[in-house]
């Protein structure tokens, strides 16, 4: 675990392409988080129940429920994580307000390079230790 890291964060990974979601797992895990990784919103939803990640790495393009409506589902359930982001091939302004709008509290494009997620992890580390409650 990283010297940083006083007790590790939860992450979930929300991804339908099971390489990209196992590759992101793995590197979370070599971060020093707790990691699990799913395929679509139903299970994101439950998982979270349980779970109660600090970070959601939710992508956008999947079949059934796309990240927007997840995220909307995530919000309506008061799951939403302190760090909600979504993973993108796309980065116009559209989708990005779009994000916004949805609950997302950042947008990244895919691939999600690993300077980028680790500090998307100490944001989210600071964002979670106000909300003791969830650390």
């Amino acid at each position: 675990m990283d010297a940083w890291n006083q007790s590790a964060l939860r992450a979930l990974v929300v991804d339908d392409e099971p390489d990209g979601r196992y590759l992101l797992v793995t590197l979370l895990r070599t971060l020093g988080c707790e990691s699990e990784g799913c395929c679509d919103g139903d299970a994101c939803l439950s998982i979270a129940r349980h779970f109660q990640p600090h970070l959601i790495l939710l992508d956008l393009a999947m079949p059934g429920q796309d990240g927007l409506h997840v995220a909307e589902a995530l919000r309506h359930a008061q799951l939403a994580p302190p760090m909600l982001v979504a993973l993108s091939g796309y980065g116009d302004l559209t989708i990005v307000e779009r994000c916004k709008q949805a609950g997302f509290q950042r947008h990244e494009l895919k691939p999600l390079r690993a300077e980028r997620l680790r500090e998307l992890l100490v944001e989210t580390r600071a964002m979670a230790s106000r909300d003791p409650a969830r650390v």
